[in-house]
């Protein structure tokens, strides 16, 4: 069926484009991109050489994986709810912040004993100086799109390189999603933390600069192990 293929990665593109315009806030955001992006992993799909057959079947697998856990369920609560026109965050957006991270946020620094309350996107804050700060938390800081993404390459790296699922691979797979959320955890409140002590310009230098070595490590530790772990198997099979 891969000769198909093209015709359903043009489905996937017109489908979104025609639906952000007349059922959406007509806005291309990230969820767009990613469905276009599916879109054209179908399209091109058949005319890759078979000699990257491992790279292509790792993307093809990763961004339709990704499609299913990110896309599918946040198109779906949008459409049972009051679509926003004017820019702002879409209600699926503002409950998986609020959900996710403002909510968790706000009550680790609570207990570490500092003042704070999660409202919607807005977490606000008692700085050391007594003023009452806030900041506004994006969608892509609640940590779900990395937890998306690492079971996406997740899977689509085992599928391409070990090709079997048991225990053992579901035993990393659960350890990593956990570890990628309390890591994304830890780098909010270590941000929010700077910003308490040392006001909201550190706050912006350290969500520009902290976040993403704290992921670059994890991922660095993580993947290694999977790495030792796919190659002891491989090798205990042989």
């Amino acid at each position: 069926y891969v000769r198909f293929f093209p015709i359903v990665g043009a489905i996937i593109v017109i489908f979104d484009l025609f639906a952000n315009v007349y059922f959406f806030n007509g806005r291309i955001g990230g969820n767009d991109l990613v469905l276009i992006l599916t879109g054209f992993t179908w399209l091109l799909y058949p005319y890759i050489p078979s000699y990257y057959f491992r790279e292509r079947d790792f993307v093809f697998i990763f961004i339709n994986i990704l499609t299913l856990l990110v896309v599918l369920p946040s198109t779906i609560y949008n459409l049972n709810q009051a679509s926003t026109l004017d820019g702002s965050s879409s209600p699926a957006e503002i409950l998986i912040v609020n959900l996710f991270l403002a909510k968790p946020l706000s009550f680790i620094l609570n207990i570490l004993g500092y003042d704070s309350i999660a409202l919607g996107e807005v977490l606000k804050y008692r700085s050391m100086n007594g003023t009452l700060s806030q900041v506004f938390i994006a969608q892509g800081c609640s940590g779900l799109y990395s937890v998306a993404i690492f079971v996406s390459a997740f899977i689509a790296f085992v599928s391409t390189e070990y090709q079997k699922f048991n225990f053992e691979v579901l035993a990393l797979l659960i350890t990593g999603i956990i570890i990628a959320y309390i890591a994304n955890l830890f780098r909010m409140v270590l941000i929010v933390i700077v910003g308490i002590h040392r006001g909201s310009e550190a706050l912006i230098w350290a969500h520009a600069n902290v976040g993403w070595l704290i992921f670059i490590l994890w991922i660095w530790l993580f993947w290694s192990l999977l790495s030792s772990f796919l190659d002891e198997s491989k090798k205990a099979n042989i």
